[in-house]
């Protein structure tokens, strides 16, 4: 995993660990005897980000979001004055049949 700062994380390993994240809940979920169940709906993220753009040779690389942490010190805060917020939302939904997913047994 890429940073810029100790305080940073690439968009894409946010995803990816959210991702898993959700994957752990919904298999503990699976195990859990009760018939209580949550259907996972929107999940919405807000984010201070920077982007930066990777350099190859003469032109331009590809763009690289990065999240920032809160904790940041004063130098990375002053790096921190040309983000942008970022907010994406995201409709989590089953791989194989596209149906929202349900934190819970499946019956």
């Amino acid at each position: 995993m890429e940073t810029i700062n100790k305080h940073s994380v690439e968009l894409c390993d946010l995803l990816s660990a959210l991702r898993a994240e959700l994957n752990a809940a919904k298999q503990l979920a699976d195990q859990d005897p009760s018939d209580l169940s949550f259907e996972l709906g929107d999940i919405e993220i807000e984010m201070q980000t920077l982007i930066t753009r990777e350099q190859q040779g003469d032109t331009a690389g590809k763009l690289k979001f990065w999240v920032m942490e809160a904790q940041a010190s004063a130098k990375e805060k002053d790096a921190m004055a040309n983000t942008q917020t970022l907010k994406i939302k995201l409709k989590p939904h089953s791989k194989t049949s596209k149906k929202p997913i349900n934190l819970g047994r499946e019956t």
